[in-house]
């Protein structure tokens, strides 16, 4: 009885240990040129992720590089403890600071096609119960540019 009772609590004890799937980025709203002085310049945008979870989530860092159209812009570095709900979309909005010039590189571009590949590129910490694991990811998405 004992055997079959310590089986079952390892069983249960790997399945609620589950590593948790990583947040989806779904994409970037609200896009606007904050400041434009000197060498740097500030965008701030409302970033949109799903946790595709089926129970809710602690997020703890987002590090990440951030491209437009396969330059690099800045490198963004989120400290901070979330929870999210359970199969739900969440937003935070945020200020990305990078050189100007990156932009300057690349406006013909975002003239003649009206928009622009972003990619983001890098790791969160998620987990449960103060258990935590690096989750990689790396996405892309075509943002509309509006002039």
């Amino acid at each position: 009885m004992k055997k079959t009772a310590s089986i079952l609590l390892f069983c249960l004890l790997l399945w609620g240990c589950k590593k948790p799937a990583g947040i989806e980025f779904r994409g970037i709203k609200n896009i606007k040129l904050m400041d434009l002085s000197g060498d740097t310049a500030t965008v701030f945008g409302t970033f949109s992720f799903f946790n595709p979870n089926k129970y809710p989530i602690q997020l703890k860092k987002i590090d990440a590089d951030v491209y437009a159209n396969n330059q690099l812009l800045t490198h963004y570095n989120l400290d901070t403890f979330m929870v999210i709900p359970a199969d739900t979309t969440f937003f935070f909005s945020t200020s990305l600071h990078f050189n100007r010039s990156i932009i300057f590189n690349n406006i013909s571009d975002a003239f003649l096609k009206r928009e622009i590949l972003l990619q983001v590129k890098g790791k969160t910490k998620v987990g449960r119960s103060g258990i935590f694991v690096a989750v990689p990811f790396d996405v892309s998405t075509k943002q509309a540019i509006k002039f």
